[in-house]
């Protein structure tokens, strides 16, 4: 969508808008891009907005054929926010939490430490290795995940966290190392160079002077983790067959198959929290991402 837009505004600006005076081109050309940037704007927000209004409203609404954009404060209620109290869908949310704490934690540590040891270290075909590694993220999550379930029905590893935590950290660690591997590049090893003289050991120079060089880096990889986990639904569903140990995305699914209590209002609210709280953290962070990512 965004390419079509600034596709059309390419256009206008090279056949029309080049035609007219200076001044007036300056003030066309600016309304046009502002115009374009709300209409983009309001089309990837404005499914944001209805889930959150839809969660504070009566889910008797939605069976009505004309839908109001701006419900009056009267229609609002805090009724379908309860469900979050249900102790299933706590169980979810808690499950879904203690993954992505082990995930980012084991995916920021092998980054990290194999971005520093592709930077500093010397070794055959070291070159090479690094660039191959970001192809094992473009293998979809489903061919994984079935060997996967055969390998963890032998070993007992199905519906464990320890199970779920290794199938994502597999998934996520490829590009986290090609991304640290990148940020300890702009660090200069004659900085830890001066640490060894000083008697410094190369543990001590990593931890003193090149991880805290590349801290935006390890934040981005840490929320790119958190990202993985907070959003999947292959692993969990062939992994966590057993609903206890099912994380948000595929255990809504089963309680909603199960004919349990969720109504549409339950189910916007739950949505929302599962959109808002990443989209919180990148806005909060959003700074040091992009330092991460600027390489």
């Amino acid at each position: 969508m965004a390419r079509r837009l600034s596709r059309m505004s390419h256009f206008v600006s090279r056949r029309v808008i080049k035609k007219l005076p200076h001044d007036l081109r300056k003030k066309v050309l600016r309304t046009v891009k502002y115009s374009i940037l709300a209409l983009w704007l309001f089309v990837a927000g404005f499914p944001l907005y209805w889930m959150i209004v839809s969660s504070f409203q009566n889910p008797s609404v939605f069976s009505n054929p004309d839908p109001q954009w701006l419900p009056s404060t009267a229609e609002l209620t805090l009724a379908n926010w309860a469900i979050l109290q249900s102790t299933d869908v706590f169980q979810l949310v808690l499950n879904t939490f203690i993954v992505a704490v082990g995930v980012v934690a084991i995916v920021t540590f092998i980054s990290t430490t194999a971005g520093y040891g592709l930077t500093r270290l010397e070794f055959p075909f070291k070159l090479t290795f690094a660039r191959v590694i970001l192809f094992g993220y473009m293998i979809a999550p489903i061919v994984l995940a079935i060997p996967m379930y055969i390998i963890y029905t032998s070993l007992g590893l199905l519906n464990t966290y320890i199970g779920i935590m290794i199938a994502h950290s597999v998934r996520a660690t490829p590009f986290g190392v090609w991304l640290m591997w990148k940020m300890f590049q702009t660090v200069p090893v004659a900085k830890e160079e001066a640490a060894w003289m000083m008697g410094a050991s190369r543990t001590r120079s990593a931890r003193d002077i090149a991880i805290p060089a590349v801290y935006p880096g390890i934040l981005a990889v840490g929320v790119f983790a958190f990202a993985t986990v907070w959003g999947d639904f292959t692993f969990a569903r062939i992994l966590l067959p057993n609903s206890d140990m099912m994380t948000l995305a595929p255990g809504l699914i089963r309680l909603t198959q199960r004919g349990a209590y969720l109504n549409t209002g339950h189910l916007m609210v739950i949505s929302t929290v599962m959109s808002v709280i990443p989209i919180f953290f990148a806005y909060k962070l959003q700074d040091t991402l992009l330092r991460g990512f600027r390489l």
